[in-house]
């Protein structure tokens, strides 16, 4: 028996090609992570802009409301404060879309790349 029948000829582009898809998997699935605990962190921004709001609308017009910006508070009116939560759920919705269309990308793009390495080893196989 020869070294080789007991080690058939590992294909290098083969090889390369498995390297490159693990490769593009882990830092997928890293961005992927990432991504969902980005749109956790924004989800809930969202949901305390809303209860905020329900909260706010209750109270009297002419109740002196403060605004926090940063790390102090400034006096402002009512319709300031709500239009303000408004735009802060209005950004974050958007934030989320976006991070979710980049998370389908991402899913899509690593499907695309096990599918080319399925075809190449059935083309290789093919070959043999």
């Amino acid at each position: 028996m020869s070294n080789a029948s007991l080690h058939p000829s590992v294909d290098l582009e083969l090889k390369k090609a498995f390297e490159d898809l693990q490769t593009k998997m882990f830092t997928s699935r890293n961005q992927m992570k990432v991504i969902g605990v980005q749109v956790d962190q924004l989800k809930r921004q969202v949901q305390h802009a809303k209860l905020t709001e329900s909260e706010l609308v209750q109270l009297d017009t002419s109740v002196r409301m403060y605004e926090g910006i940063g790390r102090m508070f400034v006096l402002s009116d009512k319709p300031a404060v709500l239009k303000s939560l408004e735009e802060k759920s209005k950004t974050c919705e958007t934030k989320i879309q976006s991070l979710e269309k980049t998370k389908e990308y991402l899913e899509k793009s690593l499907k695309d790349s096990e599918n080319s390495l399925r075809e190449l080893i059935t083309v290789k196989q093919g070959k043999k």
